[in-house]
């Protein structure tokens, strides 16, 4: 196992029909290669709350744990997740259009995510994250 230090710098984008949103963070975090999976694990301050997260990256998965809400994004099965809003749970379903997971020297650089979101079956979206790692 080999734990490192990292910078991070995100970048996602939101598409919806009529508009698109997009947001730039930069945070610290540390990233951990086990035999089997790699996790990232990072805080990011999002409007008033502080979010922790778990990326965890298997062969041709990647799941991500945030604040008790988990993700997982799957090329080969359309997964199913729960919003968590001060009204409620929302059910949400994730179609992974693409994930492309690139490595320089054995250690990941780059982590890209596509994938659509289906929320109650009534309001879908489009997004996109750019996940730079520097050691």
């Amino acid at each position: 196992m080999e734990k490192y230090e990292i910078e991070l710098e995100i970048k996602s984008q939101q598409i919806f029909e009529e508009k698109k949103e997009e947001e730039n963070n930069r945070c610290r975090g540390q990233i951990e290669y086990k035999p089997k999976e790699t996790k990232l694990q990072f805080v990011k301050n999002y409007e008033e709350q502080t979010l922790n997260f778990d990326i965890i990256i298997t062969e041709n998965k990647v799941i991500t744990k945030r604040n008790g809400q988990e993700m997982t994004f799957d090329l080969e099965k359309t997964t199913k997740s729960e919003m968590q809003t001060p009204y409620g749970n929302i059910k949400m379903y994730i179609k992974t259009n693409k994930i492309d997971i690139r490595k320089e020297e054995n250690k990941i650089k780059q982590i890209n995510l596509e994938y659509n979101i289906n929320l109650e079956n009534e309001i879908q979206y489009l997004n996109k994250i750019n996940i730079k790692i520097e050691y």
